[in-house]
């Protein structure tokens, strides 16, 4: 089960995903980004949340690293999605926290 969430703002896309990103999810998230890219332009920025992705196979880790290289910026806010983001080498920032 997979489930991907996109926003966007100005020239930001924001991609929220949770679940398994295995086999045909990694396939979809690779078509949703290249429409999402496609309706922003090419100079878009792109942000991936992967705090509640509970795994990857081996076409979700490709995906991730073809983001990566399109210069995408991923956030990591649980252990083991910094651990995900570490074995495959991806860059990953935990989100500012607002002081109230």
């Amino acid at each position: 089960m997979m489930r991907m969430n996109v926003q966007f703002a100005e020239k930001v896309i924001r991609i929220r995903l949770e679940g398994r990103l295995a086999e045909q999810w990694a396939e979809e998230l690779q078509k949703l980004a290249v429409r999402a890219i496609g309706s922003r332009g090419p100079d878009a920025n792109i942000e991936v949340n992967l705090t509640e992705v509970s795994h990857l196979d081996s076409r979700g880790e490709e995906v991730l690293k073809w983001l990566s290289r399109l210069g995408a910026r991923f956030v990591a806010e649980s252990a083991s999605s910094q651990w995900l983001c570490e074995r495959i080498g991806l860059l990953y920032e935990l989100p500012s926290k607002k002081i109230v």
